[in-house]
């Protein structure tokens, strides 16, 4: 990958207050077939280091043929949190919200490291719901404090159902 195709997203990254990963996958570039969306090369070396992105990074749904070619709901769930992802959708089948959910929640209660990780993503979840008002309208699930008993931090809006954490994926800019 080239300087020259990373310049748009360089001179965009201030304006723009989230990205939308895709399922897409680029083995010529990452010598892998993961999709970006679970790929940490991807979003930490390349969408936060080289391109120096500071915003919020979302997943399209979970649900989608191009993630579940490659890992169940859980594991994308679980997998595109710990690559980077500060939330993931899952839009359509309430069974797989919960699933994804539990799965996340399993795994925060198993792992400090992806516990912290959660948090720090719930940390930069709430600062862009401070800031921006729009995103106001869509508070964290009072359900939510089952993920608290054994971390520091909030929850992460990541791990709520898609009623609360799917925020309208909307061009918000800065």
């Amino acid at each position: 990958m080239s300087t020259e195709d990373l310049a748009p997203y360089r001179a965009l990254r201030q304006r723009i207050a989230f990205v939308m990963l895709a399922h897409a996958s680029y083995p010529q570039i990452t010598g892998d077939g993961l999709p970006a969306s679970l790929s940490s090369h991807w979003i930490k070396e390349i969408l936060r280091q080289q391109i120096g992105y500071r915003g919020l990074v979302i997943t399209d749904d979970l649900e989608m043929g191009g993630i579940l070619a490659v890992a169940t709901i859980d594991e994308a769930a679980v997998g595109t949190l710990s690559a980077g992802a500060d939330m993931f959708l899952v839009c359509h089948k309430e069974e797989l919200v919960r699933q994804a959910y539990e799965a996340a929640l399993r795994e925060a209660e198993r792992s400090r490291d992806f516990a912290r990780t959660v948090a720090r993503a719930a940390a930069r979840v709430l600062s862009y719901k401070a800031r921006y008002p729009i995103l106001r309208r869509f508070p964290a699930s009072s359900s939510s404090n089952a993920l608290t008993k054994n971390i520091d931090k909030p929850p992460s809006p990541a791990l709520m159902s898609s009623g609360s954490a799917g925020f309208s994926v909307r061009a918000i800019t800065k």
